[in-house]
């Protein structure tokens, strides 16, 4: 995959005007490689964390890289066919990210109330 990431970023920005299928062939295969090599990465973790390959690695590190690695996933792997329909889908690669972190966000503060500060509590000083 690495080996391929010059390719499909050269069909990125490859000069011309291409009409709306080839627009989402030349973005989906990108997408569809950025989806490939975060779900390795995510395999990888889960493998290296099963077989204990990773003792020294703090459970926050690595949730924080499985997360990351998912939300990649999903930005990129959610664009794939939208990119038929609409040449702006590339946008979901930043903004899909983004609002999962939020949702997750969101959600963990109304699991966990007393983590969160308080409306008096402006933090240490």
């Amino acid at each position: 995959m690495i080996v391929l990431n010059p390719f499909a970023t050269r069909l990125l920005t490859a000069p011309g005007h291409p009409d709306l299928d080839t627009h989402a062939l030349r973005f989906g295969f990108y997408a569809l490689l950025q989806v490939l090599e975060s779900a390795t990465v995510f395999l990888m973790l889960a493998h290296m964390l099963s077989h204990g390959l990773a003792p020294r690695t703090p459970r926050t590190v690595a949730i924080d890289i499985a997360r990351q690695s998912f939300n990649l996933i999903l930005g990129f792997g959610l664009s794939i066919p939208v990119f038929f329909v609409t040449p702006n889908a590339w946008i979901m690669w930043i903004v899909v990210p983004l609002l999962v972190s939020r949702w997750r966000h969101i959600h963990r503060r109304k699991r966990n109330p007393e983590a969160s500060p308080g409306p008096g509590d402006s933090g240490p000083g």
